[in-house]
C-alpha cells in the first residue's frame, strides 16, 4: 500500500529531469506516477506543483543559457561563411555581367544577320504568298464549278429518286395485281381439279354401269342360251315320244 511521506524539493527537481532526459515533459501525474514506481512515496499536489514551477523556471534559464553558448560558438564560424559567400556572389556577379555582354554582343550579330536571312525571307514569303493567291484563286474557280455540278447533280439525283419511286409504286401496283391473278388462278385450278374430279366419278359411274351391263347381258345371253338348249332337247325328246307313239299306234292298228 502506498505511504505517506514527505518528498524533498530537491527530490521532485531531480524527478523532473529524469522524466525529461526520457522525453516526458513533468506534470503533476508523471511526477506523482514517479514517486509511486520508485519508492511508493506520496505528498500533496501543492508540494509538487510548486516544485514543478520551480523547475520549470531553471528549465527555461537552463535553456536559454544553451541557446545562448550556441549562439555564441556559431556567430565566428556563421559570420566567415557570410563573407566568403558575399565575396562569391560578388565574383559569381561580375562574371555573369560579362558573360551578359559577350552574350549581348553575340547576339547582336546574330540579329543583324537574322535581319538579312528574314529580309530573303520576307521576299521569298511574298513571292510564295503571291503563287498561293494564285493557287487559291484557281482552287476557288474549281470550287464555284464543283459546287454548281453538285448543284446539277443533285437535281438529278432528285428526279432519279422522284423515278424510282414512281416504277416503285408501279411495282407495287403490278405484285397487287400479280397477286390478284395468282389467286384467281388458284382458284380456277381448284375448280377445275373439282370438276376433273367429278369428271373421273362419272366416268368410274359409267364404267361401272357399262361393267354391270355387260355382265347382265352375258348372263342373259347365257340363260337364253340354255333355254334354247333346253328347248331343243325338249323339241327332240317330244319328236322321240312322238315318234315312239306313231309306232305304238301303228303296231296297234296291225293288230
Amino acid at each position: 500500500m502506498a505511504r505517506k511521506a514527505n518528498i524533498s524539493r530537491q527530490e521532485i527537481l531531480q524527478a523532473c529531469w529524469t522524466l525529461i532526459d526520457k522525453h516526458q515533459y513533468p506534470n503533476i501525474p508523471r511526477v506523482a506516477q514517479y514517486f509511486l514506481d520508485k519508492d511508493g512515496r506520496q505528498c500533496s499536489n501543492t508540494t509538487l506543483l510548486n516544485a514543478i514551477n520551480q523547475w520549470q523556471l531553471d528549465y527555461d534559464a537552463h535553456e536559454k543559457q544553451i541557446e545562448s553558448n550556441l549562439n555564441d560558438r556559431l556567430a565566428t564560424p556563421i559570420n566567415q561563411f557570410m563573407r566568403e559567400a558575399a565575396k562569391q556572389i560578388n565574383q559569381l556577379i561580375e562574371e555573369k555581367a560579362f558573360d551578359m555582354e559577350a552574350g549581348h554582343k553575340q547576339k547582336q550579330s546574330a540579329i543583324d544577320s537574322e535581319y538579312l536571312s528574314l529580309s530573303e525571307s520576307l521576299t521569298t514569303l511574298e513571292e510564295t504568298h503571291q503563287e498561293l493567291k494564285e493557287e487559291h484563286h484557281s482552287h476557288q474557280i474549281l470550287t464555284n464549278r464543283l459546287s454548281q455540278e453538285n448543284q446539277y447533280l443533285e437535281k438529278r439525283l432528285n428526279d432519279v429518286m422522284s423515278y424510282n419511286q414512281q416504277l416503285k409504286t408501279q411495282l407495287e401496283e403490278a405484285l397487287l395485281a400479280n397477286e390478284t391473278l395468282r389467286l384467281n388462278l388458284a382458284q380456277r385450278e381448284l375448280d377445275l381439279a373439282k370438276q376433273d374430279a367429278h369428271i373421273q366419278s362419272l366416268k368410274q359411274t359409267h364404267a361401272d354401269e357399262l361393267s354391270r351391263q355387260q355382265k347382265e347381258k352375258q348372263f342373259t345371253d347365257q340363260t337364253n342360251q340354255q333355254w334354247q338348249e333346253i328347248r331343243d332337247q325338249l323339241r327332240s325328246l317330244n319328236s322321240s315320244v312322238n315318234s315312239l307313239q306313231d309306232k305304238d299306234n301303228d303296231r296297234g292298228r296291225r293288230k
